[in-house]
């Protein structure tokens, strides 16, 4: 695979969200996706069973720290689109031009 290749199907993943499956001698040896999804994952309730009380602190407060972290690039996205909307609607307003009939 070359580097091109690599960077469409990275490309591709961050784009639909989808997960690709690496198969070496017909097994499946590596799964890629995105760092988001991974996290979640690792993350996810059920790998909280055998952890001390020290470990799932720190679990508890990277996932605190996830869900600001995705909160936060939702209100910037929020933000980009109103600023869009407004950048578009100034786009708009420029196409013409008013004057007065004489």
């Amino acid at each position: 695979m070359n580097k091109n290749s690599l960077d469409k199907i990275i490309k591709l993943i961050q784009r639909t969200g989808d997960k690709i499956i690496v198969v070496n001698e017909g097994e499946p040896c590596l799964v890629m996706m995105g760092f988001k999804e991974y996290e979640k994952l690792a993350f996810s309730k059920d790998s909280f069973k055998d952890l001390t009380k020290e470990e799932l602190i720190d679990k508890i407060n990277k996932e605190i720290a996830f869900y600001k972290e995705e909160q936060e690039e939702k209100k910037i996205e929020a933000n980009n689109f109103k600023n869009l909307e407004e950048i578009e609607k100034e786009e708009v307003r420029q196409d013409y031009e008013i004057e007065p009939i004489k």
